[in-house]
């Protein structure tokens, strides 16, 4: 069951002030917006991040599996307006702003992006427009750095994240793969060979993943390239943390970000949400792998990776230490 605190940045996210306009830029905005005062609220309970972002961190709780995968990709559908009166199919468009636009596409272009929910249009200023669809024909456009959707609730970043089986590859899990090490795109984007699961498809089952490379552009350069039926990847599934420790729930996202040292202070009452949202977004920040279209969301599959891991660094840690001062 999806949590309180899930479904809240769900909510801002498709219906509210990220989209109609407000300031909520820690619910996948663009980070260089968020102010002082949003990013660090007058409290004595926020602390600075101690979690260093390191890129070959130990991995707890959760050994690799070695698994040959067939890999393919997905993008963003481009759509197209229709310019022949009577043809082409209409949606409703809602911009950041909350104006609602009519728009006719042409009836190929609506069908490819209706099948991902989630499309890319060129505007009158030549500028990109992610937008999501919400319902039928009503499409929403999505925060600054957000190009798609796995759901209505978690962002989708390109050369990251995976759709997989999730009954075999569970979300969160983090994917290695070696051949993709240092392969650059004709754009200048490279990967380094790690992955999150954020995604599922229809289509994808078994030892199947299917990496989301944002646009056409990619896909093309991506498809281009010679590709064996399986690569050899290892597989790190996401570990499971007791009930207490869940960061879906604020309580147990609370609870982590006090054993990481992020929110200081007793633990009743529970820290206000502004404390909450304020260490989050210094753990998303602190972390180079975590993408800004996740901050302010703990359930994020990379953001939530991190955060069980931070935990359970934390659990071993204290362990060796009470171990030690056992001995003594």
């Amino acid at each position: 069951m999806a949590s309180e605190r899930f479904n809240l940045w769900a909510a801002h996210l498709i219906f509210g002030s990220v989209i109609l306009g407000g300031a909520l830029p820690s619910l996948g905005a663009d980070p260089s917006a968020v102010t002082g005062a949003e990013a660090q609220p007058n409290t004595k309970q926020v602390q600075t991040s101690p979690v260093p972002p390191s890129d070959k961190s130990k991995v707890f709780g959760t050994k690799p599996v070695a698994v040959g995968i067939h890999w393919t990709a997905y993008y963003v559908a481009p759509v197209e307006k229709e310019t022949t009166p009577g043809k082409g199919h209409a949606i409703l468009a809602v911009d950041r702003q909350g104006k609602q636009i009519r728009v006719v596409l042409t009836t190929s272009s609506y069908n490819a992006a209706n099948k991902e929910a989630v499309a890319v249009g060129i505007d009158k200023n030549g500028r990109k427009r992610y937008v999501y669809r919400v319902e039928n024909d009503v499409w929403y456009e999505l925060p600054e750095g957000v190009e798609a959707m796995g759901n209505q609730t978690d962002a989708l970043t390109r050369l990251a994240a995976i759709a997989a089986d999730q009954k075999r590859y569970p979300y969160g899990s983090m994917i290695y793969l070696p051949d993709a090490v240092g392969k650059k795109f004709a754009d200048g984007e490279s990967m380094d060979g790690y992955f999150w699961v954020a995604d599922t498809g229809s289509a994808i089952v078994g030892d199947h993943f299917d990496l989301f490379v944002g646009d056409e552009a990619l896909y093309k350069d991506f498809t281009s390239r010679k590709f064996k039926d399986r690569y050899k990847t290892t597989i790190y599934t996401l570990p499971k943390l007791p009930e207490a420790k869940n960061p879906r729930t604020n309580a147990g996202l609370a609870a982590i970000l006090r054993d990481i040292g992020l929110i200081t202070g007793p633990t009743e009452p529970p820290p206000p949400q502004e404390a909450l949202d304020a260490a989050l977004l210094s753990f998303q920040r602190a972390n180079s792998r975590i993408p800004p279209a996740e901050y302010g969301n703990p359930a994020a599959a990379t953001t939530l990776w991190f955060l069980t891991q931070a935990e359970l660094k934390f659990q071993a840690e204290r362990s060796k230490t009470e171990a030690t001062d056992g001995t003594r």
